[in-house]
């Protein structure tokens, strides 16, 4: 442990715990534990743990609001980016029926607001059932959230109920 690095803790404490941030993805590290009493020093057992491998991202499932005949708001939280970047998400969408919707079908591309991305899917048929999910694309893979089913509202065609003939000569 020729590169350890000190981590102190509140002295007096039978029990402790670090929260150690910052590792690299699939690494192995050592730890060991010690105390100082001024004259001597006594040291734990050395152990070893390795972080997990990086992943694709995660995304939370999406939230629909603001339903119209043609269109609809949807929101989705990024929870964990995988230890890489994202360099493309969005939200992809198709009629429920249809497969599964991937990042080639209908689209709408969408930047991250801090941890967010939000969109409103326009162009949309009046009273059809759409299958909608967010997606990330990071240098550690392609995720999808889960599937979300929103159904547009019913167009209101104005009618006549009575037509009237009326007499339609000038005087």
């Amino acid at each position: 442990m020729a590169e350890a690095k000190e981590m102190p803790v509140t002295s007096g404490e039978t029990n402790f715990s670090v929260q150690v941030q910052d590792l690299e993805p699939n690494k192995t590290y050592y730890f060991c534990s010690y105390a100082y009493g001024g004259y001597s020093m006594v040291r734990g057992e050395v152990r070893s743990f390795t972080t997990s491998q990086s992943n694709a991202p995660v995304f939370q499932t999406p939230v629909v609001s603001n339903t119209t005949v043609n269109s609809f708001n949807i929101t989705s939280e990024l929870l964990d980016d995988g230890g890489s970047e994202l360099m493309l998400s969005g939200f992809c969408y198709n009629k429920v029926g249809e497969k599964t919707p991937t990042f080639i079908d209908l689209v709408e591309n969408v930047e991250l607001s801090g941890n967010v991305i939000t969109a409103t899917i326009t162009g949309l048929a009046p009273s059809t059932s759409y299958q909608i999910r967010a997606y990330g694309a990071s240098g550690n893979g392609l995720a999808y959230s889960d599937l979300v089913t929103v159904t547009t509202e019913v167009a209101i065609v104005p009618f006549l109920s009575a037509v009237e003939a009326v007499d339609t000569t000038f005087q």
